[in-house]
């Protein structure tokens, strides 16, 4: 079982950074993205009593049905720049 201890505060924030990022970097298919998995606790309640135990990965659902077929490949290429970039 996953608790608070599984994970180490500097890896969550470092994964926490990487989410931030990505849905930076994919700001212009908000409408039709949104975040699901173990981030979603975290970011519905923040400040609750108790504390989730975290995740050390992204998990993001795209609604390809209401995207423009078009939009797809924007995506990839949004997302193959954003890999270039890292050292």
């Amino acid at each position: 079982m996953v608790t608070r201890t599984t994970y180490t505060e500097d890896a969550v924030r470092a994964c926490e950074s990487v989410l931030i990022e990505l849905v930076h970097a994919l700001g212009e298919f908000r409408d039709h993205m949104v975040v699901v998995g173990g981030w979603v606790p975290s970011l519905l309640l923040r400040g609750a009593a108790e504390v989730h135990a975290g995740t050390l990965d992204i998990d993001v659902a795209l609604d390809f049905s209401r995207m423009p077929a078009e939009t797809y490949q924007t995506l990839l290429e949004v997302l193959l720049r954003r890999g270039e970039t890292v050292p």
